[in-house]
C-alpha cells in the first residue's frame, strides 16, 4: 500500500488538488501495480514563508532569481 505525502505552497483550488492527487493515483497504479483504493496521499500546504532552500527564505530566493 503506497503512502504518499505531498508538500505544496498554500493557494491551489480544491479542483486543482483534486486533478493532481488522481494523476498521482494514477502514477501509482502504472508504476507499482496498486488498486486506487489501497494508494493514501496527504497533503501538507504551507505558507511559502515557512521553505528555505539553501538557507535562505523562500522570499530571498524569489528575490535572487528576479535580480539574476
Amino acid at each position: 500500500m503506497p503512502l504518499i505525502n505531498v508538500k505544496m505552497f498554500k493557494g491551489r483550488t480544491q479542483a486543482q488538488k483534486d486533478a493532481f492527487m488522481k494523476k498521482v493515483t494514477q502514477a501509482a497504479q502504472e508504476e507499482l501495480n496498486s488498486k486506487p483504493e489501497h494508494v493514501w496521499i496527504t497533503l501538507d500546504e504551507k505558507n511559502d514563508t515557512d521553505w528555505w532552500i539553501g538557507g535562505d527564505s523562500y522570499d530571498i530566493v524569489k528575490q535572487k532569481r528576479t535580480n539574476d
